[in-house]
């Protein structure tokens, strides 16, 4: 498994990953250098404002504007033009980009490599700002945050201690901003990636530089939503639990009605957890189900076209597994979810599980070869199918 470099594993070139995942992930704030040295050129070269003036003209949609101090309420009422954003721009607003992944390839790429490597959606924002500036104020997120340090610089004030870790959907509480501890200073320069928990506090400034960043935000799975997924069905002395969670009811005197009520429940969870086996694998593949679905179908394959040529299928020609899908693996049932679709994979096509999970550049020769048992249905039209779907391309390269 990849840990160190870039690349499908692990895009934002975390160093450690292993230990990041069980050490820092969800826990606390975290600053690396990126180790995927493409990283910050690729997502530069990404970044047009023309482009994107061009994409947003005559409308407020994906591009707006953010300004802490002083900020003029009637600026939006105008339209958006080239013009007016770069008058905005020079008077202190950061011009931010929402919804990358859908109007970006190279950002999308990066999303969709992310969102496989936590297993979740991932999306991307861009934030430009002149130098002396500052676009919000001290605040938290109810999703982890990846900062990318992208051109210029900007210092940031993080509560690296915060333990408040809110959920999608919960009201904002501006309380536990008030009672953060003590902020550590950090400045980024191209390169640096800041890793931020949901809950932490944080807010950021530029100085004399102005300062180019992308931030990819991440709704991984957590223990709860399992839990969640698993109390779904009716279990029993669950018309119990009810009463004894009424708010009146939360009294020191009659506490040991409600603890014992919910111990019984979970014990009857905790035991039908353990007599059968498939519970967990079936809640979690409904989550990462509802997952893809929540994805955007890409129409970047024109555009992967135009660069790349289109080649004629043969057996020698060069394929990657598509590195923007998002997969899930229904082995048992046979079939294959990706995003926006899936499909029923016959009797003998149980290869493609391995195929989909390939991180090399390949051809349909090669994997012919390598699964040679005749009760295998390895043709060249379904490295074809495949290739329908998207869920494959013709390599960028020759490995």
């Amino acid at each position: 498994m990849q840990t160190a470099l870039g690349g499908p594993l692990n895009p934002l070139g975390i160093p450690d990953i292993t230990s990041f995942l069980q050490q820092v992930f969800g826990q606390s704030a975290f600053c690396f250098p990126t180790q995927n040295t493409d990283l910050v050129c690729d997502l530069a070269n990404a970044f047009n404002l023309a482009d994107l003036c061009w994409q947003n003209q005559g409308q407020w949609g994906d591009i707006r504007l953010a300004k802490l101090d002083s900020p003029d309420a009637n600026l939006t009422e105008q339209v958006p033009t080239a013009g007016l954003l770069k008058q905005a721009f020079e008077d202190g607003y950061t011009l931010v980009v929402d919804d990358l992944v859908a109007t970006n390839g190279t950002v999308a790429t990066v999303c969709r490599q992310l969102g496989r490597q936590f297993a979740c959606p991932t999306q991307c924002t861009a934030y430009w700002s002149p130098s002396y500036s500052q676009a919000q104020a001290l605040h938290y997120n109810d999703q982890d945050r990846f900062v990318v340090q992208v051109r210029g610089s900007k210092n940031w004030h993080v509560d690296f201690n915060g333990q408040y870790r809110p959920f999608a959907g919960e009201a904002y509480r501006p309380d536990w901003v008030a009672r953060c501890g003590t902020l550590r200073q950090l400045r980024l320069t191209p390169g640096d990636i800041l890793y931020i928990p949901r809950g932490c506090s944080h807010k950021a400034a530029t100085g004399s530089e102005q300062s180019l960043h992308f931030t990819f935000s991440v709704s991984s799975l957590r223990l709860r939503d399992l839990l969640l997924e698993l109390l779904q069905p009716a279990l029993p002395g669950q018309d119990l639990l009810r009463p004894a969670l009424r708010a009146e009811d939360f009294d020191p005197r009659r506490s040991n009605v409600s603890r014992d009520t919910v111990l019984g429940f979970l014990d009857e969870l905790t035991a039908r957890i353990r007599s059968e086996p498939e519970l967990v694998p079936d809640a979690l593949l409904r989550l990462h189900k509802h997952f893809a679905a929540q994805l955007t179908p890409l129409n970047l394959q024109l555009d992967s076209e135009l660069q790349r040529g289109r080649p004629v299928l043969t057996l020698d020609t060069r394929l990657e597994v598509n590195p923007e899908q998002y997969f899930v693996f229904d082995e048992p049932g046979q079939r294959v979810y990706f995003i926006a679709g899936d499909i029923i994979l016959p009797d003998g096509f149980r290869w493609v599980f391995d195929l989909l999970r390939q991180t090399g550049v390949f051809s349909p020769r090669e994997i012919i070869t390598q699964y040679e048992p005749a009760d295998l249905k390895l043709e060249l039209d379904a490295f074809a199918q495949l290739l329908a779907q998207n869920l494959l391309w013709f390599a960028r390269q020759a490995d």
